[in-house]
């Protein structure tokens, strides 16, 4: 097994890049050709809060990945609100409507579980936080994702992915997460939307149980990026500036906490986060209910931004976005937004 320790994923994904081409088998599949390391991978992140991707070449949408981590954390398995950031995840449902390996349904929703204690939920989340806060040391909390009933030989455009993840609270305290992965896209996966949802889902896992994040490992049984995707990204994986030139280190970004709440205070936080994911992925109307900053100073400027992106015609739609934006205190989340949206806004005014 390779093992990638790094910071970040920012710092993550041109080594990961430079390690495909250099060492990638290239190989055919229903997908297209790709390329395929030839042994698992496993990346550690050291600072998983630092989630984003800064890199212009890889241009990743910042306000999917956001919107998704908490559609995720909702619960839910329509793909309306996710359709409205991303419109090719139509072609991964098979009904139009929902997402067969929604994960955030899997963990919240899909099958009743029961403790020692005899206590019955369907909230694996909640299951797993409740037993490591009684008993920190113990090694059996594991969220399970892949369902048999779903994805064992069956027809479907959307298969799990990621089939199950650990949870431990390490030596240093703090809580550790590992994710096994039966096979990771290094550019739409792996160093895109699996560093952002699983991060989140661990820094909410760590709130939930009243411990400091610790590391999040990945563990990619096939890691591999689709040439059609990644032959003009591979690139930038051999440069070496664009392996250290890490926002999170050179320009004053920083991580903004998920929830400013405690732990026993966590289902209201799971109450608004319900509210804030509409049906349609517009922000919602202001939610008078909640102490928690995050959602005034970091989710409500975003998602309004996107709307304004969006919905606004193109001589305003860049500035108003712009201006929802300033509004957010996440400096990290805000600076790619910008960074997302003034490419956008550069692309249209040449090609007018």
């Amino acid at each position: 097994m390779i093992v990638l320790k790094t910071r970040n994923v920012h710092s993550a994904l041109p080594i990961a890049l430079h390690m495909l081409w250099r060492d990638g088998v290239p190989r055919d599949s229903r997908n297209g050709p790709l390329r395929q390391m030839a042994e698992p991978v496993s990346t550690v992140y050291l600072e998983p809060r630092e989630r984003v991707l800064f890199h212009e070449w890889r241009d990743g949408n910042p306000f999917f990945h956001f919107y998704e981590s908490l559609w995720m954390l909702a619960g839910r398995r329509d793909i309306a609100p996710l359709t409205r950031y991303a419109k090719q995840l139509f072609e991964y449902s098979d009904d139009g409507l929902t997402q067969n390996a929604a994960y955030g349904h899997r963990w919240r929703q899909a099958h009743p579980c029961q403790t020692p204690d005899g206590i019955r939920s369907s909230d694996q989340l909640w299951l797993i936080a409740t037993a490591l806060r009684k008993n920190p040391l113990s090694r059996q909390e594991v969220l399970q994702i892949w369902d048999p009933w779903l994805d064992l030989g069956t027809r479907t455009k959307d298969h799990a992915c990621n089939l199950t993840a650990t949870f431990q609270v390490g030596v240093s305290g703090n809580l550790d997460m590992v994710v096994l992965c039966r096979s990771n896209d290094a550019v739409w996966g792996c160093y895109g939307a699996n560093a952002v949802h699983f991060s989140v889902l661990l820094e909410y896992m760590s709130l939930r149980v009243g411990v400091p994040v610790g590391t999040y490992t990945q563990v990619s049984v096939n890691l591999h990026a689709y040439d059609k995707t990644a032959e003009a990204l591979y690139q930038y994986g051999t440069r070496d500036e664009d392996s250290v030139a890490n926002p999170y280190e050179i320009e004053p970004v920083y991580p903004y906490p998920l929830a400013s709440y405690t732990p026993d205070m966590m289902d209201q936080w799971d109450e608004e986060c319900r509210r804030f994911v509409t049906a349609d992925g517009r922000a919602p109307e202001m939610m008078k209910s909640t102490d928690d900053r995050f959602w005034w100073e970091v989710a409500y400027p975003i998602v309004r931004a996107h709307d304004a992106y969006k919905d606004l015609p193109d001589d305003v739609r860049y500035t108003q976005a712009l201006a929802a934006l300033s509004e957010c205190e996440a400096s990290d989340w805000r600076l790619a937004c910008e960074q997302w949206i003034r490419r956008r806004h550069k692309n249209h005014m040449e090609t007018r």
